[in-house]
């Protein structure tokens, strides 16, 4: 019976290594444009959720009463003033979101 050789060191060539680590650096920076579109994503996302909770707020608490011709106003005015809260917010997660999702892009 012939026993083989059993060789352990296995040298690997220069040309391979860098061929491995500028593939690792494509899919690491794949990956970090794909989060940044999804965390775009989410932000265009919640900032539409938070303007039509803001526009509700807003019209909710928009009130006024016509009674025998006169208007009477049954706004509430600290309702309103989270309803424009919440719309600012809004504005603030869109544009972050619009950036960050083009950013992504380029």
């Amino acid at each position: 019976m012939k026993c083989g050789k059993i060789e352990t060191f296995h040298p690997i060539p220069v040309i391979t290594t860098r061929v491995l680590f500028l593939t690792l650096v494509k899919i690491k920076k794949e990956t970090i444009m794909n989060t940044s579109k999804l965390i775009g994503l989410v932000l265009i996302i919640l900032s539409l959720g938070l303007g039509y909770t803001g526009t509700n707020k807003i019209a909710d608490n928009s009130a006024e009463i016509n009674v025998l011709g006169l208007e009477i106003d049954a706004s509430n005015e600290s309702g309103k003033q989270q309803g424009y809260l919440y719309l600012g917010l809004a504005a603030v997660l869109f544009m972050g979101g619009i950036y960050t999702f083009s950013k992504s892009k380029s």
